[in-house]
């Protein structure tokens, strides 16, 4: 880019798309964000999420074991950040324990969301096919608008007029 190109560009227009563009970004994924569990629960998608959900609850929790070496030093990791934030040692075993099975709880429900979606999807490419049966609506013959009466009482009211007006002559 030379500079007399450079020169043209305004900050403020650069300033302004940037905004822009970080504002649509941030609208996007709040409105994402919101009207997914309203899609899903307007789709009847809800069972299907719940239960998908359970099952991949099950598989996870099934992989944590005592004899899982991953899982035994992830708990170990969080025990002991927690027990050197100033948590005594029961506290954080629960709280290792609980953070452990938040984490199994979202991975499970993100798992069951890319299902329900790729089950969406696979429905939405059977009905492609239906759109070739659709028809555009046939026009309606149009019928003449009834005139108003407004317009039938000033024409009678100028008949009769031109009536008197011959017969006075």
């Amino acid at each position: 880019m030379d500079a007399e190109a450079h020169a043209r560009v305004s900050p403020w227009v650069v300033t302004f798309a940037v905004m822009l563009a970080t504002f649509m970004e941030v609208l996007d994924t709040t409105v994402v964000n919101v009207s997914i569990p309203h899609i899903a629960g307007n789709l009847a998608a809800t069972m299907l999420l719940a239960r998908r959900t359970q099952m991949h609850q099950n598989v996870l929790v099934g992989n944590i074991t005592a004899g899982n070496l991953e899982s035994g030093r992830m708990l170990q990791g969080m025990q002991g950040w927690f027990h050197a934030n100033g948590v005594d040692q029961y506290v954080a075993s629960r709280r290792a324990w609980a953070t452990l099975y938040g984490m199994v709880q979202r991975h499970a429900s993100m798992l069951s969301f890319v299902e329900a979606f790729w089950v969406m999807g696979v429905l939405f490419l059977v009905m492609l096919p239906f759109i070739l049966f659709l028809r555009n609506p046939r026009p309606k013959a149009q019928r003449p608008s009834p005139r108003p009466a407004a317009e039938e009482i000033t024409e009678i009211h100028e008949e009769l007029q031109d009536e008197e007006l011959l017969l006075v002559h």
